[in-house]
């Protein structure tokens, strides 16, 4: 793959791989061309939203977007189905999420390869053109849904609670063009400066510090923009957030080891994950309490 860090002027200058991610903690974001492909998962995260959509639809639908692409997926599946979709690709993916990082980390560090963290997850997006979803409130107003189905505003990862420094791995799975793409921003929520948006072929990959202001390009296109997100954390401390989106990390070195259950123990023993912990306390109060009054 070839990596070349993208300066918020719009140039771009090639750099040895092995220094792209130590380039993309330090703020500039980098582009690796092919880089998803080069490493073998284009294909299966392909194939994972291709199985589910036969699952879900058809076929024939399967077969479609097999030979036209998964941009059309909006012409197989309505938004509804689209909806339905991402929580099941979410759960099928897990699995992928720390070999993918860990092959990112290899191909892109020098060795001997830094520490770092994972997160088991792997962000599924599938932004169908905004025209589709615009006078739907049921699924405008679904907040789990932006990032993934919806655009998201301008925002910094430790916004919703990912640590401090980590780096976004963002993977196109269909073609992606500037007016469906990310914008990720050189300044401030009052002052966002100048931007990137870049246009990115399936299996490439753009990685950059989420600490950086980044947000979705709202879809005015035709096609669907199909990309993954991972993410990992170079270094020894975690330093969660704010909010209540917690959600576990683990030291990558101890998950191969007998001390893997307690991989994601710092994690486990922040401040985040206690206030993840109060909130889901408390609606799941709100809720039997609702389910109390409609009972009556």
């Amino acid at each position: 793959m070839q990596a070349f860090a993208v300066d918020f002027d719009g140039s771009r200058a090639a750099i040895p791989t092995e220094h792209a991610m130590a380039a993309a903690r330090a703020g500039t974001p980098v582009l690796l061309e092919g880089a998803l492909s080069e490493l073998g998962y284009l294909t299966p995260i392909a194939d994972l939203y291709l199985d589910e959509i036969e699952a879900m639809a058809s076929a024939s639908a399967a077969r479609t977007l097999r030979s036209e692409g998964l941009e059309r997926m909006h012409d197989v599946l309505e938004a509804q189905q689209v909806v339905e979709l991402i929580p099941r690709l979410h759960a099928r993916s897990v699995e992928l999420a720390e070999p993918i990082v860990r092959s990112f980390v290899e191909a892109t560090t020098s060795a001997p390869h830094p520490h770092y963290f994972v997160c088991r997850r792997t962000w599924i997006r599938a932004t169908v053109p905004y025209r589709l979803v615009e006078t739907r409130p049921e699924i405008l107003q679904t907040g789990h849904l932006f990032g993934h189905l919806l655009p998201t505003e301008r925002h910094r990862d430790i916004d919703v609670t990912l640590p401090r420094d980590s780096l976004s791995i963002w993977s196109a799975i269909g073609p992606v063009c500037e007016g469906n793409s990310i914008s990720v921003f050189e300044g401030s929520k009052e002052l966002p400066g100048r931007s990137i948006t870049p246009s990115l072929a399936p299996g490439d990959t753009m990685m950059f510090n989420g600490d950086l202001l980044h947000a979705s390009v709202r879809n005015e296109t035709d096609e669907t923009r199909v990309a993954v997100g991972h993410r990992v954390l170079l270094g020894r401390r975690l330093q969660f957030g704010t909010g209540t989106h917690w959600r576990p990390w683990y030291d990558a070195a101890m998950l191969e080891t007998p001390l893997a259950p307690f991989a994601s123990l710092q994690s486990r023993l922040s401040r985040a994950a206690l206030r993840r912990w109060r909130w889901k306390r408390k609606w799941t109060k709100q809720q039997g309490a609702s389910a109390s009054v409609m009972a009556s």
